[in-house]
């Protein structure tokens, strides 16, 4: 039996995308953390450069609001300065989450993830703006509804 290569990533884009799941969900719980890491490097292992990006960068800042709206979370973990200890421990957490997915090669299979809210607004919008209809349900993680192609 053929071992399937691992997939790896760089120090900065490990670095990088905890910084974008502290961002994205500073308090959320591990297993959430989990989730959207796990949605941030599926993007990178699909192949699908030309939806979202060809790099963890570019993937992040496409992708996430986080990154691309740089929220005061996201500002926190770049400068790596927190404001008390339970922040700081979260961005532990998501650091670890992290190195633990690709250290195990947990990928899951969650492309997206959205609450009610944000998906009730973007039907509004329609397609232009996310068509559901390319996509599959994945379950739930907290608050967030799953989807993946």
């Amino acid at each position: 039996m053929e071992s399937q290569k691992r997939f790896e990533l760089s120090d900065n884009d490990k670095l990088s995308i905890a910084q974008a799941v502290f961002g994205e969900g500073a308090n959320a719980s591990p297993e959430v953390m989990k989730m959207m890491a796990q949605s941030m490097i599926n993007r990178a292992r699909s192949g699908r450069k030309e939806d979202f990006g060809a790099t963890i960068p570019e993937i992040l800042q496409k992708g996430y609001y986080a990154v691309s709206k740089q929220n005061k979370p996201y500002k926190q973990a770049v400068s790596n300065k927190f404001p008390d200890a339970l922040s700081k421990e979260k961005w532990g957490i998501a650091q670890q989450v992290v190195k633990n997915i690709l250290q195990d090669q947990d990928f899951g299979d969650v492309l997206f993830y959205f609450t009610p809210e944000e998906e009730t607004e973007m039907k509004k919008k329609g397609k232009k703006v996310f068509d559901f209809s390319k996509v599959k349900p994945k379950g739930k993680a907290d608050k967030y509804n799953l989807y993946s192609y």
